[in-house]
């Protein structure tokens, strides 16, 4: 359910077929074998994977061969804590993005792990998420949000300034307007 932009045309296929790879042949950092991984993104080259880990409440990072690299995240609402990661998207600087099923926010951070700024909270206005799911990054550096139970996409910009928001309830072939 996760948005993925690709800024390498070229790259994506491949990326999509080793990706696909990868979790045929996965294997945890920590042995366990017992994911739900919801959100997976890869960044330009050099190619790293980044895995959203739901239930564990953590973010994993994995070379192209499958082996760990850094892992962050505990099971929690402060600042770098997890509440059900969802989502991942990296921007051009390598800074990943990540929605937060439990939190209803974004929390983005540097290709390292370290927290860099969060938005977002419970709730139907402006800015404001109902289990947030799929990201994506816009060449501009605009970030969009699936908004799952608002049933709503919603824009940010690269600073987390709202923009402008759509979708519509509905059971149409194509609700979203």
């Amino acid at each position: 359910q996760s948005v993925h932009v690709c800024h390498r045309v070229t790259v994506c296929l491949c990326v999509y077929v080793f990706v696909v790879l990868f979790f045929f042949f996965f294997q945890a950092e920590d042995g366990i074998r017992d994911y739900d991984v919801t959100g997976v993104q890869t960044c330009a080259l050099p190619i790293y994977v980044y895995v959203s880990d739901h239930w564990n409440d953590r973010l994993q990072v994995f070379d192209p061969q499958g082996r760990f690299l850094l892992k962050w995240g505990i099971r929690g609402s402060g600042d770098g804590e997890f509440s059900q990661p969802q989502g991942l998207a990296i921007d051009g600087d390598g800074n990943v993005y990540v929605s937060e099923y439990g939190n209803n926010r974004i929390q983005v951070f540097d290709p390292q792990g370290r927290f860099l700024r969060k938005w977002g909270s419970e709730g139907s206005g402006d800015g404001e998420f109902r289990t947030p799911q799929g990201l994506g990054i816009g060449i501009e550096g605009n970030v969009y949000v699936s908004d799952h139970w608002n049933d709503r996409f919603q824009g940010f910009d690269p600073k987390a300034r709202f923009l402008p928001k759509w979708g519509i309830r509905g059971r149409s072939a194509n609700p979203v307007r």
